[in-house]
């Protein structure tokens, strides 16, 4: 249950219950209700294993309310499953009836980006428009003659291996973390560690030249001894930095 103060937009209906997007803190998880007092967020966890912030978009109320969901993937599941967070977001298309369960659509395809609209047509088809790499595809279902094919819930995500850190941490001399770099203004810088600013040493290492990454790389840190930090993808050295007490400069 959430807090009767949420703000919320966006609002359709299924039946008597309303759904709408929790927007309190930006982060738009759908959330239903069939009173004037009380929200419940809609568990996504049943259709995406881990997920940090989800944007919500409903499209279609009444009878059955059709909501689109961009998941933005908790970065210790991109650590694991690389390829399923190379477009920010795992798309998903759920379906929530007037009780507020909600069952998450198998669109036949592996989308790529979010589903953008959705609508019920006069004989009860239901059509959704959404993308496979740069194709736009159409979907559509006789939903009077039969249900909407839906993929099973998800198995709860465990991560494994390296802990994720983020700046402001303290590293541990010999222990190994994951932490994405960012690399939309360059790799000169680290980032904070031990109360101190980490700028790279020397030029980057060759396997940065070969790489291919969207303005991160999901690699792993190791602190080598008080001054010098590796960072390195799949064993391979990205860079190595060392502290040094300049401010870093501004990244537009």
């Amino acid at each position: 249950m959430v807090s009767s103060s949420v703000i919320v937009r966006s609002l359709v209906a299924a039946g008597a219950t309303l759904i709408g997007v929790n927007s309190t803190y930006g982060l738009g998880e759908p959330i239903t209700t069939n009173s004037s007092s009380a929200w419940t967020p809609i568990d996504l966890t049943r259709f995406v294993p881990s997920f940090q912030n989800a944007y919500t978009f409903p499209l279609v109320g009444r009878p059955t309310a059709i909501v689109t969901v961009g998941v933005e993937p908790a970065v210790e599941y991109c650590y694991e499953h690389r390829g399923e967070c190379d477009h920010g977001y795992l798309p998903a298309l759920l379906l929530i009836d007037e009780d507020g369960s909600a069952v998450s659509v198998d669109l036949g395809i592996t989308a790529t980006q979010v589903p953008t609209s959705a609508l019920v047509r006069a004989d009860g088809s239901l059509v959704v428009v959404t993308y496979n790499k740069d194709r736009i595809v159409l979907r559509a279902w006789d939903i009077n003659n039969g249900p909407v094919p839906t993929l099973p819930d998800v198995e709860p995500f465990t991560p494994t291996g390296p802990p994720v850190v983020q700046w402001n941490s303290d590293l541990v001399v010999g222990k190994t973390y994951r932490f994405p770099l960012g690399t939309h203004c360059g790799i000169d810088v680290l980032g904070i560690f031990n109360d101190q600013n980490w700028w790279i040493v020397g030029e980057p290492g060759d396997a940065y030249e070969t790489i291919q990454f969207d303005q991160r790389i999901l690699g792993e840190v190791t602190m080598i001894d008080d001054d010098t930090i590796e960072y390195r993808l799949d064993g391979a050295l990205i860079a190595t930095y060392a502290p040094r007490p300049e401010e870093f400069p501004g990244c537009a």
